[in-house]
């Protein structure tokens, strides 16, 4: 055999030297498998922090999120490039399940940045892991992806999010630990099903194993209800739909409901098409014709004053050209080929000059 042989084989396996294996869940809820990548999406202000802390309160003294006991405590480890530490004891604190805070681990905002998490550099691709098996956690969150990604990384892009998807399920899969990244929802005016609504590539969602949507109360309205759908799951059945209480008097989960997420995405399309009480121009359709002509001059950027000012004159919404910028980035770049970034990885937004705009991106 040559070296050129035994190399190659270095990285294969025989089906019949593989032992079949069930799938394992955190604490058993199908919710959040081991050894892989899971999702948390919603709005901003829905509450994402505070499930977050109120499922890791459950972790560290071995219930569910169901509020089951099931195992042995746990350890779980928050990085965050939003919140300080203080502010994450501050949600631990609100959940009425009290947590045992000395399972509970946290990279803040401050410290994260100075840690220099980057999950696109191939030349230090195991800080994260590292983490992980110092702290021994078996649950870890990410808030959010695209502040650990760097700069040249385009969450809109499939081959940036497939590689960077890729690493944090190897990391969870040789920490044995599960890996859950909080997402925001995007501003499109009408959606299909409820992976429609998560921000960037769909092939985010698609290389998730575990996917939730956490929702307001879109049937009642009250104001302390939150839905947790299980959107998408590849080991096992979908979980029940939970229903939170998030309130002063302390955050918890109050059992199960009957609701799905198709009714929210009923409700939420209705709404949006209801909303108009008159006649509108298409925005949309006249961005999109906007950036077909600045492709066709050869111009990769642009403010978005300068845009409308060029390009969509009838445009007079103050403050909303960056959602309708948002809404047509899918058929951008199925149909011209190109990508629109209006915000740096570190969620910051692009500044043509001093004023905010957006680029073009060829796709390769």
């Amino acid at each position: 055999m040559s070296g050129s042989d035994r190399a190659f084989n270095s990285f294969i396996k025989s089906a019949a030297d593989v032992e079949p294996s069930e799938h394992k869940f955190l604490l058993g809820d199908r919710r959040f498998p081991i050894g892989e990548v899971s999702i948390i999406a919603a709005s901003g202000g829905v509450g994402k922090g505070q499930t977050m802390a109120l499922h890791t309160a459950y972790t560290s003294h071995g219930y569910t999120l169901r509020g089951i006991k099931t195992g042995e405590p746990l350890n779980s480890l928050i990085i965050s490039a939003e919140d300080t530490a203080s502010d994450v004891r501050r949600r631990l604190d609100r959940a009425a399940f009290k947590a045992d805070m000395s399972k509970v681990y946290i990279l803040d905002k401050l410290d994260s940045l100075e840690f220099g998490i980057d999950l696109s550099d191939p030349d230090d691709p195991f800080k994260l892991e590292a983490l992980i098996t110092a702290t021994k956690s078996s649950l870890v969150y990410l808030d959010p992806l695209q502040s650990f990604v760097g700069e040249v990384t385009d969450l809109s892009r499939q081959n940036h999010c497939r590689l960077i998807m890729h690493k944090l399920a190897s990391i969870a899969e040789r920490a044995g630990c599960c890996i859950v990244l909080l997402m925001h929802l995007n501003k499109r005016q009408s959606v299909a099903s409820a992976s429609d609504l998560l921000c960037g590539s769909n092939d985010i969602y698609n290389a998730a194993r575990s996917v939730l949507l956490l929702t307001n109360d879109f049937k009642d309205g009250r104001a302390d209800r939150r839905f947790l759908f299980h959107i998408k799951s590849n080991h096992a059945l979908k979980e029940p739909t939970l229903e939170l209480s998030i309130n002063e008097q302390g955050n918890q989960v109050v059992g199960e409901s009957d609701v799905t997420a198709d009714d929210y995405v009923i409700a939420m399309n209705s709404r949006r098409v209801a909303k108009p009480s008159k006649a509108t121009p298409n925005y949309a359709e006249m961005f999109y014709n906007g950036i077909e002509m600045m492709i066709a001059n050869g111009e990769s950027q642009s403010t978005y004053r300068e845009f409308i000012s060029t390009y969509a004159p009838s445009f007079n919404v103050n403050g909303k050209s960056k959602y309708v910028i948002d809404d047509i980035t899918p058929r951008v770049e199925e149909r011209l080929g190109y990508t629109i970034q209006t915000s740096t990885s570190s969620n910051s937004p692009i500044k043509i000059g001093t004023e905010r705009g957006f680029r073009l991106i060829r796709l390769t």
